[in-house]
């Protein structure tokens, strides 16, 4: 991560540098990186407050805002266990049949018992409420369909699997390999 020279020019860091300077001991690529992240985040964050569609359906049911990360979950990935939506937003099991039973007072979530495993809970999103949840989804998955058109999927692929990594890194998780270490 530190990089041997000055702004990849070949030369050497002037002298005292990298003591006056933390981000001089930055590889320029991940320096690159970390700029690209906040400007993304950034947009994203605009992106959110011009989500007019999503805050009137939440309101309209009387949710809060946690409850849109779990409703756009179940609308990309379809029907799945309580357990496993727990682990892919990053709470605890209760937590997420919380979310899943006040989605479904709501009407826009359907539960049922798991026909293979009767203890299990399976969510998805209730025929009723598709188009409209879509519709609450849309203004952040139109530009992200557009950017993955233009990457081509080897680089959305790559893209997926950094995001991936970041996101373990973030949370200080292992990676798989079982090192904790960067792959």
């Amino acid at each position: 991560m530190v990089k041997g020279n000055e702004a990849g020019t070949g030369l050497p860091a002037p002298p005292g540098l990298d003591e006056l300077d933390p981000a001089a001991q930055l590889d320029p690529a991940v320096a690159e990186m970390c700029l690209a992240l906040f400007e993304t985040l950034r947009a994203l964050a605009r992106t959110g407050r011009e989500e007019v569609a999503a805050r009137e359906l939440l309101r309209r049911h009387g949710l809060a805002p946690r409850h849109a990360a779990t409703l756009a979950y179940l609308a990309l990935s379809g029907p799945m266990s309580v357990s496993d939506l727990a682990g892919r937003l990053g709470v605890v099991r209760t937590t997420a049949s919380l979310l899943v039973t006040e989605l479904a007072d709501a009407g826009l979530v359907d539960r049922r018992e798991d026909v293979d495993d009767h203890r299990r809970t399976v969510a998805a999103v209730s025929p009723e409420s598709r188009s409209e949840v879509w519709q609450m989804i849309e203004a952040r998955l139109v530009p992200l369909c557009r950017a993955a058109e233009r990457l081509g999927s080897g680089r959305v692929a790559d893209l997926t699997s950094g995001l991936l990594v970041l996101g373990e890194e973030l949370r200080g998780e292992e990676c798989g390999d079982g090192r904790g270490e960067s792959r």
